[in-house]
């Protein structure tokens, strides 16, 4: 008789990943990816909202100029002319260093007093001579100013290194001793390395920060005080006037009390507003006439004689 066949040996089971691979569900297939979507504006890291940029407009004071036309110190006033070119330039400010000195300085106004948060140099010939930055805020009516100093360093340009024109904007000082709110900026110059064949030539100013008027709005909007003979205009409007009222107490501080120290206070904002709100330009004599151009006091630190060195000039 033949032998029974043996079974089959018996088949390992399937391993845990077939047995799940066999009972998964047929999965939905995913749905389409969204659009993809703007992200949200990053808010400016340089300037804070409502900062503003302005170019010097008065020159208060200098230590030495060129000549009192071309390499003036008035050719700082406004906006860049010369940079972003290099070398050096009849429309830009070139100090004379004085016997026994080594620093030079100039110091310029602005419309608007700002808390500051960025100074800007437009150094377009042999850059690397400032060594200061200082602020004050000039009050109308006063031969002195405090001025603080917002940053120092060292000179940084040597004979003959010919470097290009270039802005010069350092961090500044904001610690709590740093000033509130200024409207005039001084520019301490080391001239201890200059020669017949090598100085520093400086273009213009810029000045940035908040006005007094939204810094108070965005620390919680401190209340105006009020002034005598001090009304809103029919041409202004609610932001225009706050603006004028901040000016005249970042300009004079408290309200007078004498009627007439009122009245030219009041038409003093009124030159202001009308510069700056309606476009106007009041003629030098009636700037003078009510209080626009103020002296300045010295600062420590730089050697100033308190007036303009318009006749000296020398050739090169």
């Amino acid at each position: 008789p033949n032998p029974t066949p043996a079974p089959p040996p018996p088949q390992p089971p399937p391993p845990p990943s077939a047995l799940l691979e066999a009972c998964q569900l047929e999965q939905p297939p995913p749905p389409p990816a969204a659009p993809p979507s703007a992200a949200p504006p990053l808010r400016s890291a340089t300037h804070p909202p409502h900062a503003i940029e302005q170019y010097a407009d008065k020159l208060l004071l200098a230590t030495s100029q060129f000549s009192t036309s071309d390499h003036s110190a008035r050719q700082l006033l406004g906006k860049p002319s010369v940079f972003p070119r290099s070398g050096s330039h009849a429309r830009a400010w070139s100090a004379v260093p004085r016997a026994g000195c080594s620093t030079e300085g100039v110091r310029v106004g602005f419309r608007t007093a700002v808390r500051p948060t960025q100074v800007v140099v437009f150094e377009s010939f042999n850059p690397g001579s400032v060594v200061a930055i200082r602020g004050a805020l000039a009050r109308g009516g006063e031969s002195k100013a405090e001025w603080h100093l917002l940053w120092s360093g060292h000179r940084t340009n040597t004979d003959p290194s010919r470097p290009a024109s270039r802005t010069f904007a350092p961090p500044l000082d904001t610690s709590s001793s740093a000033p509130a709110a200024v409207n005039a900026i001084e520019l301490e110059l080391d001239t201890s390395g200059w020669s017949e064949e090598f100085w520093s030539e400086l273009d213009a100013v810029k000045l940035v920060g908040v006005p007094l008027a939204a810094a108070a709005a965005a620390a919680g909007g401190e209340p105006l005080k009020p002034r005598p003979f001090l009304e809103k205009q029919l041409w202004e409007t609610e932001r225009d006037f706050s603006e004028r009222c901040r000016f005249l107490e970042a300009k004079y501080g408290d309200a007078p009390t004498g009627e007439a120290e009122a009245l030219r206070q009041v038409a003093m904002s009124m030159v202001w507003a009308n510069e700056r709100l309606l476009g106007c330009r009041y003629p030098s004599e009636v700037e003078r006439e009510v209080g626009l151009h103020v002296p300045a006091a010295a600062a420590g630190g730089m050697a100033v004689r308190g007036e303009l060195r318009s006749s000296e000039v020398r050739s090169r």
